[in-house]
């Protein structure tokens, strides 16, 4: 694949949608950034006016999330928490399980690092229940999405994105691509190969 080919498959791969209203609002839990990760997500709160806020994570990662959207604004009231999830699978699978016992709970918006997307889109697409479901990105680089070839640190982490979706495939984990979508399986395959080559070659090169 050639720079240009690589750059417009990235940008449809991991692209975010608008940001529009959602009854409920899932933030995918993280050991690190928290801080950042918050601030991006009050923004998206004030937003989407969710009804419900649902930080999802083990080992505190929810806890660290509401309090800190809460210190930066959040209404504490909205927030529920899902303290189970250990990965992205079950932060979707335990958050859906709560938000169906909520009612009225039509359109539900995701909160995720930009290079997270494709697997947070598609993990959703394998578990909704008749919800709309929306995925809002934050972006925690300095360098935008499609200008990621200038970040090796950028780059690597969505080598390591495109390979958990080809595990998360594997196991069923994630919905298959739409039939509708501009990109298919195979590009995915096919893209996590080119980045994985030139990575090795730019890491040779600076040795």
């Amino acid at each position: 694949m050639n720079p240009d080919s690589i750059t417009a498959l990235i940008t449809q791969l991991f692209g975010a949608d608008s940001l529009m209203p959602v009854d409920a609002l899932i933030i995918m839990g993280s050991p690190h950034h928290i801080d950042e990760i918050a601030q991006a997500a009050n923004v998206i709160i004030q937003t989407t006016k969710p009804s419900v806020v649902i930080p999802s994570g083990y080992q505190g990662e929810a806890e660290a999330l509401a309090d800190a959207c809460i210190k930066h604004g959040a209404p504490a009231e909205r927030f529920v928490l899902e303290q189970y999830a250990r990965h992205t699978e079950e932060n979707v699978r335990y958050s859906l399980a709560l938000i169906d016992n909520l009612p009225e709970i039509r359109h539900i918006g995701c909160v995720c690092k930009n290079y997270a997307s494709l697997r947070c889109r598609l993990t959703f697409e394998r578990y909704r229940s008749g919800h709309k479901h929306y995925v809002f990105t934050v972006n925690l680089f300095e360098e935008a999405l499609k200008d990621f070839q200038r970040n090796p640190f950028f780059k690597q982490k969505l080598i390591g994105e495109l390979k958990k979706v080809l595990d998360y495939s594997a196991r069923g984990w994630i919905a298959s691509i739409p039939s509708g979508e501009p990109y298919t399986q195979a590009d995915i395959e096919q893209l996590y190969r080119a980045l994985l080559t030139s990575g090795k070659s730019t890491s040779k090169a600076t040795h």
